[in-house]
């Protein structure tokens, strides 16, 4: 028998649901003792990491701190021990501000970091995450930046290191803090406004010159998981926001996505979503067709402004809700005719993450209704064992923010909101 790095984790794969694992993951060690001889020592320490979770071996022959890859079962998100995994963590968008990650270094202000690339830096965020009990971030991505492994950044000024460098070692670092790292692209090109779509004609004018059509969109997405596929603590989410195109449309493109992704052998989960903050097109997910099951629905959550998930309360009139029972409500039945079902979801075992889930932090907003929305909202995914990220996480100028930026430095220290989350973080664990 050929000995590979899928043999060993399929089999371990099948000796961890199997009720007799424990006798088969000792003959596993049996065979993986005997492969040491026809793999030799460093492949052999990439079979550990696999059989393991806990170790990694990179190009650089360093062993680091694992993250075991995730696939769907039964409408949760599971290690390839069985075991499920809630993934609650935050939103960052360096990665559209800069081709560094817009990563700011210990000790410095919010605007430091721009243009130079620092793993020092890297690590103390994700040291951060860790430390707050996180254990996923999403990233928003570029496709001209990526395409063009360009060094370069929003304000045009250039970057002492490439694109594609810069997240990949990010992924890495991040694997060895138990992160794992959700790639959603936001745009084609930038600077410019966030498009309705990938391709035209729902694209930005101009975007065309990057992704002519659907297929260049299909074809680029197949290019970017040939180099993702071997990192095992990544997820894709196909577009961000996809918007003024027929639901069928879309879906139809993200099962062209899915073939394309499977075709080079990459079982990674591929989440999709549609539309802003409404309900879910569950008729459009459920016939999506993967053969490893490994596709997940991603929404996105916001009270304001008003007219968003949350809607407007009966009373008083222009008050989207925020009380613990109205929240449920807006989840459940909707609001204006606008159906958001998300108990139908959970009943037909979607897995689901809210990627994007953000407090309004404007003083002429009312706060006191926010916060208690906010914990409220939060609440309510745990109890529906829902995974999510939190937005916006080290970026000051966004008004959706979970952090303090006012006279402090990297690494941020939480604001309020901040605060709400990792507290239903350690909640949510406690519950699971």
């Amino acid at each position: 028998m050929q000995y590979t790095r899928k043999t060993f984790y399929t089999r371990a794969l099948l000796a961890s649901k199997d009720k007799r694992g424990n006798k088969m993951l000792k003959n596993l060690w049996v065979t993986f003792l005997v492969a040491t001889i026809l793999l030799g020592t460093f492949n052999l320490l990439q079979v550990l990491a696999v059989l393991t979770g806990k170790l990694t071996i990179h190009s650089s022959g360093r062993i680091i701190v694992s993250t075991p890859p995730l696939h769907i079962e039964n409408g949760q998100f599971k290690d390839m021990f069985g075991n499920t995994v809630y993934l609650r963590g935050v939103l960052r968008d360096g990665y559209i501000t800069s081709c560094t990650g817009f990563w700011q270094p210990e000790g410095e202000s919010a605007a430091g970091g721009m243009y130079t690339w620092s793993e020092d830096a890297v690590k103390v965020h994700m040291r951060q995450l860790k430390d707050f009990g996180m254990n996923v971030m999403r990233w928003l991505l570029n496709i001209e930046w990526w395409q063009k492994d360009m060094a370069t950044s929003l304000d045009g000024t250039p970057t002492n290191k490439h694109y594609k460098e810069c997240v990949k070692r990010s992924i890495e670092i991040a694997q060895e803090y138990g992160i794992y790292i959700i790639l959603c692209f936001y745009s084609v090109r930038l600077p410019g406004d966030q498009p309705s779509g990938p391709y035209p004609p729902y694209s930005n004018s101009g975007d065309e010159q990057i992704i002519s059509n659907e297929d260049a969109f299909v074809n680029f997405w197949q290019q970017f998981a040939n180099e993702m596929k071997n990192y095992p603590n990544v997820l894709y989410e196909v577009f961000n926001e996809p918007v003024d195109m027929p639901a069928t449309t879309w879906f139809n493109t993200v099962q062209k996505v899915i073939n394309a992704i499977r075709a080079i052998g990459d079982d990674h989960i591929i989440l999709a979503q549609y539309g802003y903050c409404a309900g879910f097109e569950i008729s459009e997910f459920l016939r999506l067709n993967d053969t490893t099951g490994n596709i997940g629905y991603a929404n996105h959550i916001y009270r304001f402004p008003p007219g968003a998930t949350m809607g407007f309360e009966e009373s008083p009139p222009g008050v989207p809700a925020y009380l613990y029972d109205d929240v449920k409500r807006c989840l459940t039945d909707g609001w204006w005719g606008i159906e958001i079902n998300y108990d139908e979801a959970v009943t037909n075992k979607i897995p689901i993450i809210i990627t994007e889930l953000g407090p309004w932090n404007e003083p002429e907003w009312n706060q006191t209704q926010e916060m208690l929305y906010y914990e409220n909202i939060l609440t309510i995914l745990n109890e529906w064992n829902i995974s999510y990220t939190g937005s916006h996480w080290d970026n000051p100028w966004v008004t959706f923010r979970l952090q303090n930026f006012e006279g402090t430095v990297a690494p941020f220290p939480l604001n309020k909101y901040g605060q709400i989350l990792v507290s239903k973080i350690a909640e949510g664990k406690s519950k699971s």
